[in-house]
């Protein structure tokens, strides 16, 4: 199976590791740092989780707020002639 992770968020390694342990899977730094997630059930999971970054999702939902408030305000004004 190909996947990729993300860097290490904390570090910048480009190549942590995708490990198995009695059947769960996390995904772990290895090196400069020791950064590791917890275990989950699945290798889809793992990897999902380490890749979601905060501040992705951040950008994204104040885009999508952004969008909404101009939306409106454009309503708004128009509302008014």
């Amino acid at each position: 199976m190909r996947f990729m992770l993300k860097p290490c968020p904390f570090c910048g390694n480009e190549k942590p590791n995708l490990l198995e342990l009695g059947g769960d899977w996390y995904v772990e730094c290895g090196s400069p740092c020791t950064a590791q997630m917890v275990l989950v059930g699945s290798q889809a999971r793992a990897i999902t989780n380490w890749n979601r970054r905060v501040e992705e999702e951040r950008k994204e939902l104040l885009s999508r707020l952004d969008s909404i408030l101009d939306r409106e305000m454009a309503k708004s004004r128009s509302d008014k002639i």
